[in-house]
């Protein structure tokens, strides 16, 4: 346990608590814009509380910033957790050999890669992902069977357009019985969007 408050101070700092690892303060947690938190626990990061969950445990106030980058790692299926803020304008980074659960509804707002896939599943569940119209392609490797995002319940992958229309394909499929992958583009020559 480390006595005090533990800070990400400028943009270039990066976090890494692979799995197994975490951050067990009798302070505060916080970040700042532009920095990077990679979260390898199954419960991701919390919002609050202290205990034995997530990669942040903190007892005092826990400080995450829209603008930061969040980097899922772990090696066993994890959930995001309540931590991760429900409007995200840094990058949501998905490295993980098994599944990462949306643990409740999360717009992406980056003006560029909001989302990268670079390995394993992001599982919507019953929550939305939101792609704003800032959003103009999803980054990381190749998707497939087992780098996509998959809609297994209530939750859709929404993206909105802006005024400028431009091709779009939606990396999504699905896990029931043998693992597909089944993406769906759509090219809009116009948009009514204002």
């Amino acid at each position: 346990t480390y006595t005090g408050n533990f800070a990400l101070t400028n943009a270039s700092a990066h976090a890494i608590f692979r799995t197994g690892g975490y951050l067990n303060n009798t302070g505060t947690f916080s970040t700042v814009a532009g920095s990077t938190l990679s979260i390898g626990d199954t419960d991701g990061i919390t919002a609050t509380g202290g205990g034995a969950s997530g990669s942040v445990r903190s007892s005092g106030t826990r400080t995450y910033i829209t603008s930061g980058n969040y980097i899922y790692i772990g090696t066993a299926p994890q959930i995001t957790g309540t931590g991760l803020l429900a409007t995200v304008s840094g990058v949501l980074t998905i490295n993980s050999p098994s599944t990462v659960t949306l643990s409740q509804a999360t717009t992406l707002s980056n003006a560029a890669t909001a989302l990268n896939l670079l390995q394993g599943r992001l599982l919507l569940g019953n929550n939305n992902l939101t792609l704003s119209s800032a959003t103009s392609t999803i980054g990381g490797n190749t998707p497939s069977a087992t780098n996509m995002i998959v809609t297994n319940g209530t939750g859709q992958l929404i993206k909105a357009f802006p005024a400028s229309a431009y091709p779009f394909t939606f990396p999504v499929g699905d896990t029931v019985g043998t693992p597909e992958y089944s993406p769906t583009t759509l090219n809009f020559t116009a948009s009514s969007a204002t």
